[in-house]
């Protein structure tokens, strides 16, 4: 079976730009540190506001770590 590069081409460039419009929307995990759309500008030079983000989204990432150990203890023991 033979693919065709017309087609792969095709769907690689729409891959792209799908990954340009969500990049633009703020829906790519690997944009988790910059602002999402519609969100207050986060280059205020506020260290409060800079802190204050960086410590919730630190602690977001500790508690979701402590529920995936929780579950995997209790449903896969």
């Amino acid at each position: 079976m033979t693919s065709h590069p017309d087609h792969h081409d095709a769907r690689r460039q729409d891959a792209l730009r799908d990954l340009k419009r969500l990049e633009h929307e703020g829906g790519l995990i690997s944009g988790w540190l910059r602002p999402i759309a519609g969100a207050p500008d986060e280059d205020s030079g506020d260290p409060v506001v800079f802190w204050g983000r960086l410590i919730g989204r630190g602690l977001a990432v500790i508690a979701f770590a402590g529920l995936c150990v929780y579950l995997v203890l209790t449903h896969f023991r």
